[in-house]
């Protein structure tokens, strides 16, 4: 089993990295897929000097302002705004202007704005991006607008672009908002370059005659914040401290606007491309006619969408989407109004938008009708969609063909229903008949409605007519329940469960004509209800869970059970109780979270190979070694390895014992007798104590740990306090003995004062055994020098201050014993123990290792581990059945080397035709020479190496590259106390078909792509054999495009052993997500290029941008027998 909360953050991490990369992206080209037209859309006409550019005469429009959560007309009415987008740089409109054109941008803009109108579209107001095209000086090279910016570039075009543009579009009867054209960095932080800019931009803006106190022109501050340096020192957009920080970087801007104008609206951005804002809740921005922009595309906020955040069918529709506004919008639009200044969807086949999803159903899946049902509900929320405007003009209101629907009529796509919704809300709704039913849109009322303790159900509350017309009401029924101490009901129709109970819930609605319709549903509030519609069997990874037998498989890795999005309180309560109906084999644990995160540490509770796990419920801690704050849970279910049944029983809450009779004590991280448990005076050993329970047949264990006695024999020597054992002073024999309850456990424990000189004592406290691991089960025996870690954990030694061992070249550590393959020795030069380190592993019966201290390297990495400041130096390994013999560990100046008997190299093999390279790329090679004792080191820096043929290879740096075709042999040779080794092997290099995209040629294929130095691959019989939980394959720098492929071929000459899989990755890095492949048994892997998904994720990977492709497997004894990839739009055969 893999460390769950490790991987699910590493997972988080690169998920979060994709998502910057593809916005960035986007900001940076893809507004020019919004310029793209979709066939059959016609293109407009290009502007012509014949355009009249008359100033246009500005019409008065309705004075708007903010009061209080809404933005209202003079008359103190609501008013929601719908709109579109405008901005004025040539690339993102066909080029139809160039050399800083004014009249000619002004004329084709002014001629989009008229064909949209034309067409139809009932628009309020346009969102103008003041595009820094105009005002940026275009020799400067920067990634910061701040260094570009020309102010007296941005005066002249303001005058000259912006301020007409503005002007007629007030003319045409819009409202105006005005972008700011400041690119805005990733991360930002107050008083930077970039809030510098912003104050100096909206103080030129709000100063000019015609924007200041016209109440047409309003201003959206920034475009998309991603992270700011928050209170704690880190960049980020999630904490209230984040939070704290945009406001001090707002809060001026906002009051130098006011300086100079009173009547402009101001929306303010969010953080996370300003789709977050719930930290303004606490601290919001201060000052008259505020609000706040957002972004909203498919697969944020937990809505459907298929750009790298969900999936249509698979993320959830509604009610997901719903929690993921409550979480992140609905904090500010409780107070103050929304304006939505980007958002689109259509169906991935088209360019023409960047979100990727269907319209769908109100309640049910797709992203379109959901977002404007859940927009309409807030009664506060104007918006746009994001949808290239130039495209509008065509837009003719005629529905489209099934099956030959363009970007323009698909119904599933933003621009066909955006049109229509806009005719709505212009005519303030269509006149309904008489009111004849009611129902629940997302819910069976014929069966008890499930809602989690401490959680909501969202009602979607429709209304029929007799004209057949209907309406969603969710937000004008009445709501009553018969038990509101359990479940009670908001105005928006959310049922809302206090505590465990059931209640019948009326919903009442009356329409105009007075007709009343009365609908009546009964709810339960349940803990842990082991239904389909409260157990989530895919919090993490995608698994499925039986309601009638239930069984719960996850996803590899995976996560299911209970999410309380508003908390829940256990605290009343003692114990969690969890049952199950078979022993598991599936590595299944019990994870409690009280934090809103899914990859937050959790508090783990392994089976292991009992039926139940009990949890004191007052004594849950994470990971981390944090107590869990039982008022407020926010995940509860169960982890396991992935694609094995897991039988549940039942889970629940209880104050009464459910343990039953102690049977046994046992203790963990310490021996029984005083030679196993000799501690270093000075240091603490911690230790838990276990009782095991029995109870009607059903095995339980519970930590005691601090509820037993604890005695010793002799306290000014031995002391023992809050789990840990310490030796104050040096005895020979002292005895700790431990009672609890019925049970007694007694041990013998000895001390003595390590040696100042020797760096690495064998004495526990000095060795933890438990220096990296969740489960603490690791151990050492000082009496026989084994160390059994915990599971995928590190023993050794810390040291806090650092330990200089710069004064030594070696490092040497000797065993008596064979580890196993697995095993590895690493040191750190970071206070971190999760931070990389040089690691060393052992050949097959190598009883020593030598680590050279002066050419200490990260794994996977060129980053060097400096001697000079050592913090950590342990012993990796599977777990406690994989014990590690200890003979000693120790530095020295003198090589410890015997006879120097073999030089051979590594990542390459001996003949030509295994190393045949692809001419122009660069095949890394490494040198080891081996000693008469088996111990190795790495010569690779230090040996001489003859070139047969220097026109064809050069041999540098470890890295053999090719330069042109032919043959070539090299001879490397290492003298070492004035013995010399050579060893020779033969080159031969090839030019490669520019049309096979996946060559099997070394240099192309990388027998190394993820790092490490052991892995192969031999051209001429196609076998790569893999460093240790290493990946071979291919490397496309600059992208690959599959995306005119249906299939990827996979032909194998033989079934792999190990686990092999065949991965893909979008992203530029070899430790990103992939798409993961499995022979299954088969000779073939086909992958459906249209259709690869992350594994354990709905995030689609994208054919057209793939980065990296190649085999993953457990090391050089599971080679990979290759026969030949290819791609083709035919499934063969």
């Amino acid at each position: 089993m893999k460390d769950y909360n490790h991987l699910l953050t590493h997972l988080l991490e690169k998920r979060m990295m994709k998502k910057i990369l593809i916005l960035t992206m986007w900001m940076i080209c893809g507004l020019a897929y919004i310029s793209c037209s979709d066939d059959p859309i016609a293109s407009l006409p290009a502007p012509d000097s014949s355009d009249d550019l008359t100033p246009p005469v500005v019409t008065e429009l309705p004075r708007l302002h903010v009061d209080g959560r809404y933005l209202k007309n003079e008359q103190g009415e609501i008013v929601n705004l719908h709109g579109s987008w405008q901005t004025n740089n040539p690339y993102f409109n066909a080029s139809a202007w160039s050399n800083y054109d004014v009249d000619a941008c002004l004329r084709y803009n002014r001629k989009v704005l008229d064909g949209t109108l034309a067409a139809g579209w009932k628009l309020d107001f346009i969102r103008l991006h003041m595009d820094q095209y105009w005002s940026d000086d275009s020799s400067i090279t920067s990634d910061f607008s701040y260094e570009k910016f020309d102010e007296a570039r941005f005066r002249k075009y303001l005058d000259l672009v912006y301020v007409p543009m503005a002007e007629y579009i007030q003319s045409r009867g819009l409202y105006v908002v005005l972008l700011a054209g400041i690119s805005c960095p990733q991360n930002i932080e107050v008083g930077d370059g970039t809030n510098q800019l912003l104050l100096k931009y909206w103080d030129i803006v709000s100063q000019h005659p015609k924007i200041k106190n016209n109440p047409n022109i309003m201003f959206e501050l920034i475009n998309e914040p991603v992270n700011i340096l928050g209170t704690d020192g880190t960049y980020g957009s999630n904490n209230q401290g984040h939070f704290d920080k945009l406001k001090e970087f707002f809060q001026p801007v906002v009051n130098k606007i006011r300086e100079n104008t009173e009547s402009n609206i101001i929306w303010v951005s969010g953080l996370a491309y300003e789709s977050n804002f719930s930290g303004f809740a606490n601290n919001p921005i201060e000052g008259e006619n505020v609000g706040y922009s957002v972004h909203l595309y498919p697969g944020w906020m937990n809505s459907d969408g298929e750009n790298g955040d969900g999936g249509i069918g698979d993320g959830g529709g509604y009610e997901p989407f719903q929690q993921g506004w409550d979480n992140q919008v609905k904090p500010v639009a409780n107070f103050a109004p929304i304006l939505i200044t980007e958002m689109d969807w259509a169906p991935s086949k088209y360019a023409s938008s960047w979100g990727k999803s269907i319209t769908g159903t109100v309640g049910g899946k797709g992203f379109g009708a959901n977002f404007k049902y859940i927009t309409d509900n807030s009664g506060n929320v104007s918006w746009l969609f994001f949808a290239g405007i130039e495209h509008l003009p065509n837009f003719v209101d005629e529905p489209g063909e099934e099956g030959n629907y363009t970007f323009l009529n698909d119904p599933e796509a933003c621009v066909w229903p955006c049109y229509h919704w806009y005719q709505e809300y212009a005519n303030g709704g269509a006149n309904k008949g008489e009111l004849t039913g009611l129902s629940i849109e997302n819910v069976d009322v014929n069966k008890d409605i499930i809602v989690l303790t401490g959680g909501t159900k969202y009602l979607i509350v429709k209304a029929t007519y007799a004209d057949g017309t209907t309406d969603f009401v969710t937000t004008k029924a009445t709501y009553k329940s018969s038990n509101p101490e359990s479940i009670t009901v908001d105005g928006k129709g959310r049922l809302i469960s206090i505590k465990d109970g059931e209640s019948d819930i009326t919903i009442s609605y009356t329409d105009t004509h007075d007709t009343k319709k009365e609908l009546h549903i009964h709810a339960v509030s349940s803990t842990f209800p082991l239904t389909n519609d409260a157990f989530n069997p895919s919090i993490a990874g995608e698994g499925t869970f039986d309601e009638n037998t239930k069984v719960l498989v996850t996803g590899q890795w995976g996560y299911g059970g209970w999410y309380y999005n508003n908390g829940i309180d256990i605290s009343a309560y003692k114990y969690l109780v969890v049952k199950l109906a078979q022993q598991q084999s599936c590595g299944a644990q019990f994870n409690i979270r009280d934090e809103n995160n899914a990859y937050a540490s959790a508090a783990e509770y392994k089976f292991e190979n009992s039926l139940q796990v009990v949890i004191d419920i007052q004594k849950m801690y994470n990971t981390n070694g944090k107590k869990l704050d039982p008022t407020h849970i926010y995940y509860a279910g169960f982890f396991t390895n992935g694609g094995v049944p897991l039988y549940i029983d039942q889970v629940y809450i209880t104050n009464e014992n459910p343990y039953g009779e102690l049977t046994n004590l046992e203790l963990k991280g310490v021996g029984t007798t005083k030679e196993a448990n000799r501690i270093a005076v000075g240091y603490s050993v911690p230790f838990k104590l276990i009782a095991t329970y029995n109870k009607d047949g059903v095995v339980s264990t519970k930590d005691v740990t601090t509820e037993a006695e604890t005695i010793s024999s002799n306290s000014s020597a031995i002391s023992v306090e809050n789990g840990t054992i310490k030796a104050n002073s040096a005895i020979n024999n002292a005895t700790v003995t431990f009672q609890y309850e019925t049970k007694k456990l007694e041990i013998g424990v000895s001390s003595q004062g390590p040696d100042p000189n020797d760096h690495f004592p064998l004495l526990l406290g000095a060795l933890n055994p438990n220096m990296k691991g969740s489960d603490g089960d690791g151990s050492f025996d000082v009496g026989t020098k084994i160390l059994r870690t915990s599971h995928y954990g590190t023993g050794g030694w810390h040291f806090p201050n650092g330990l200089d061992l710069s004064e030594y070249k070696y490092l040497v550590v000797e065993l008596e014993q064979d580890p196993g393959s697995w095993m590895n020795f690493n040191i750190r030069d970071v206070n971190d123990p999760n931070i990389g380190a040089a690691e060393y592993k052992y050949d097959a019966g190598l009883k020593k290792i030598v680590v050279d201290l002066n050419n200490m390297k990260r794994i996977n990495s060129e980053t060097s581990v400096s001697s000079s400041h050592i913090y950590y130096v342990g012993f990796w390994n599977l777990g406690v059945d994989n014990p590690i013999y200890i003979k000693s560990i120790s530095v020295t100046n003198i090589p410890p080397y015997s006879a120097l008997t073999k030089l051979e190299v590594q990542g390459l093999n001996v003949s030509k035709e295994a190393n045949s390279m692809a001419v122009g790329y660069s095949v890394p090679f490494h040198l080891q020479a081996t000693f008469a004792d088996n111990t190795t080191t790495d010569v690779t820096s230090k040996a001489e190496c003859t070139n047969s043929n220097s026109s064809v290879v050069k041999v540098e740096n470890g890295s053999i590259t090719a330069l042109a075709t032919g043959e070539s042999t090299l001879t490397f040779s290492y003298e070492f106390q004035g013995k010399t080794e050579k060893t020779t092997i033969s080159i031969s290099t090839t030019t490669t078909d520019q049309s096979d995209h996946f060559p099997l040629v070394l240099g192309a294929f990388n027998p190394n792509l993820s790092g490490g130095k052991d892995g192969t691959f031999d051209v001429a019989t196609k076998t790569f054999k893999p460093s240790q939980w290493g990946i071979g394959g291919w490397y496309f720098p600059n992208g690959l495009d599959l995306s005119s492929y249906n299939y990827l071929i996979v032909d194998l000459k033989s079934v792999p052993g190990g686990d092999m899989n065949f991965n893909i990755r979008d992203e530029k890095s070899i430790w990103a997500s992939a798409a993961e492949y499995k022979p299954n048994g088969l000779k073939r892997i086909v992958v459906d290029l249209n259709n690869m998904k992350r594994v354990n994720s709905d995030i689609s990977v994208n054919s057209s941008q793939i980065y990296y492709v190649g085999f993953w497997n457990y090391g050089p004894d599971t080679p990979v027998s290759i026969d030949r990839i290819y791609l083709t739009n035919e499934l063969p055969n």
